[in-house]
Parts: C-alpha cells; structure tokens; sequence
C-alpha cells in the first residue's frame, strides 16, 4: 500500500512539473525572409513574432513590402504544421515608431488605429500584436517625438485594443531593460490586466551609443548602475507585477568594441563601438586561433571575449550564460525567454537549441 501510494505521488509531481515547464514561453522576433523562416524547427518555440509593421498615412497598422506578406502568408503555414504556436505582428522597433507619439495622443487616432489592428490580424489570421514602441515618455532613436504624455496615451492604446481586440487575441509590449524605461514610460499597475505578457528587451544593454565596454545582458548587476536582468526583477517585484508576466530577453548576436587599454581584459574600459553580428556569421570567430579568448564574470554570469593583440572586446552570451538564464526564470517563477532574433541562427543545432525548460 504504501509503495503504491508513494508511486501515487511521484506520478502526480512529475505531472505537476509537466505542467508547470509547458507554461513557460519561449518567444522567437523573426524579420528574415519567407524562404529561410520555414527551414527552422519549431518544436521548442510557443510564440513567433515578426517585426516589423508600421503606422502608415492614415494611422492605420500596415505592411509595406513584398517581403512582409510572404512571411506573414508563412507564418499561417507554420501553424499548420506546428498547432501549438501563437503567431504575433510587432509594430515599430528600433527607429519604426517615429510617428507613435503623434498617433496616440489622441483618442480618435488610438480607435483608427485599433480597429486597423483587428482588420490585420483577421486578414493574416495571427494571434496578436505586440507593441515596439522605442519609447514612450522618454527619448529613443534620436529625432523621434516623445512627450510626458505618451505615459499615459500608452495605458489607452492598451485598453483600446483590449477592448477592440476581445480576450483571445494576445497583446504584449517589448519594454527597455534600463531603469529609465522602467521608471517613466509606462503605467505598470494600469496596464498589467490588458496585457498577456511583457518582452523584456533586457539585451543592449551596452549598445552603439555606449562610449564604454560592459555586458550587453547581464543576468546580475557587476558594476555601480549597470542594468541586469535582476535589477529589472527586482523593479517588479518591488512594484507587484505579476511576474508570470514577465519574459527575459536575449541576444542572438555580438556586439564588438575597440578599446584602448588590454586592463581587465577590456572589460569596463573606454571603448568605441565597432559592429553587431548574428550567431550564424559568428559561428567560429571568437577563437583562440583568431585571438580571443574567452573570459567568465562570475558576478554578472556573463562571458566576454578579448583579443588582446587587436585591442578588439566582444560582448554576447553562450550556452553557460543562456543556462543560468534559464535556471534564473525557473527560480523565480517568471514567464519565459524571449531572443532577437531567429534569423541570426543556424537552422540545425544553433542557439534555439539551448533554450530548453
């Protein structure tokens, strides 16, 4: 009796785990091509997005190329083949939202533009939109409008398209990792019942702009005011947010910086940015043969590489860091994992395959 009891029981916790880990959300941006999209195995991905649509003259949600409609025509092919995804249109990105201030400071606009929202999810037969807006409130891509305004215009936009959009459609945001963005671009207790889940862009960290090397995501905080996954965590936890709500994001690429001084192994040091590159370009250049070597901040859980002879610093994550990533999302009970984006990995055997609950 008791064996059977206690078989009982493990059966029973085994399921308990099944379903908490199928809970977990592993959200893939996508903004390649048609062709090269259906060459992914899909299986370990719940929700696919692809970026990016825009606000065109009439206020309305729009796609402008070729390219766009195929892949959105491609995406309901997916589905058809992998049932369990949730298909996603983003709106904006990095230097696509220049007229997202304007347009949502009004609520006539707000109403054009929902409604625009439902007319291209039926036509493309997705699942939900996400929202790209680099940023609400507080400055973004240089030249871009923002006002104090677009706070609270967000929180209407939110409950708009709620409202227009029904319970069954999905609607999330992708969200600055940086205290800044935290603090002054929205209205985190007004929005949390509208929205299904929240993107954390919590990569860039270290970006373009930066005059000064560091990691570019942080699981934890290594130096005095430097953004982290943690910091973010703890921002919403502080503030009660549901943290099931909450997606971490990561990098698919690099980031690679010059430095002048080989101290610390270019990390934490002055240095002028170079370029971005997507894992699948990067496969093997981060080599002692090509003269990096590889480095470990324990205080962070992040790897950086430097090539002393070229004075050459490169920021990104591995399979260590995703892991700890993961271990960290589990701990805390967030929502999943998020990564920009699947058209910088390999089509076997690449990044995708590490992100695993």
């Amino acid at each position: 009796m008791k064996n059977w009891l206690f078989l009982l029981f493990m059966v029973l916790a085994s399921a308990s785990i099944s379903a908490q880990q199928s809970n977990y959300k592993v959200v893939a941006y996508y903004s390649g091509d048609s062709a090269s999209l259906l060459q992914y195995d899909f299986k370990n991905i719940t929700h696919l997005i692809y970026g990016f649509a825009h606000i065109d003259s009439l206020g309305k949600l729009a796609v402008f190329r070729a390219k766009d409609t195929a892949v959105l025509k491609a995406f309901d092919d997916i589905r058809k083949q992998y049932p369990h995804i949730r298909t996603l249109i983003a709106l904006g990105g990095w230097g696509g939202c220049r007229s997202c201030s304007g347009t949502f400071s009004h609520p006539d606009s707000i109403d054009a533009f929902a409604a625009s929202v439902k007319t291209f999810l039926q036509r493309f037969r997705l699942d939900g939109i996400d929202l790209d807006w680099e940023y609400p409130a507080i400055p973004g891509v240089p030249g871009h409008p923002f006002a104090a305004s677009d706070r609270p215009n967000f929180t209407r936009l939110l409950l708009r398209l709620r409202q227009k959009l029904g319970a069954k459609k999905l609607i999330t945001f992708a969200a600055g990792g940086f205290q800044q963005y935290l603090d002054q671009s929205v209205e985190w207790k007004k929005i949390e019942k509208n929205v299904d889940f929240v993107n954390l862009m919590t990569y860039d960290l270290v970006h373009g702009y930066s005059e000064r090397t560091g990691h570019q995501s942080s699981l934890y905080t290594a130096a005095a005011n430097e953004a982290s996954v943690d910091r973010c965590v703890q921002f919403f936890k502080k503030i009660q947010f549901p943290l099931q709500k909450v997606v971490v994001g990561v990098p698919f690429y690099i980031r690679v910086f010059e430095v002048t001084s080989n101290h610390n192994n270019g990390l934490f040091q002055p240095g002028r940015f170079l370029y971005m590159r997507g894992y699948r370009r990067n496969l093997d250049s981060l080599t002692v043969a090509n003269g990096f070597v590889r480095y470990w901040d324990d205080r962070a859980k992040a790897p950086y590489w430097f090539n002393a002879a070229r004075n050459l610093f490169v920021t990104g994550d591995d399979q260590q860091s995703f892991q700890y990533k993961l271990d960290y999302i589990r701990q805390q009970q967030l929502g999943g994992i998020m990564f920009w984006e699947l058209y910088y990995d390999t089509f076997q055997n690449g990044l995708l395959e590490l992100l695993r609950f």
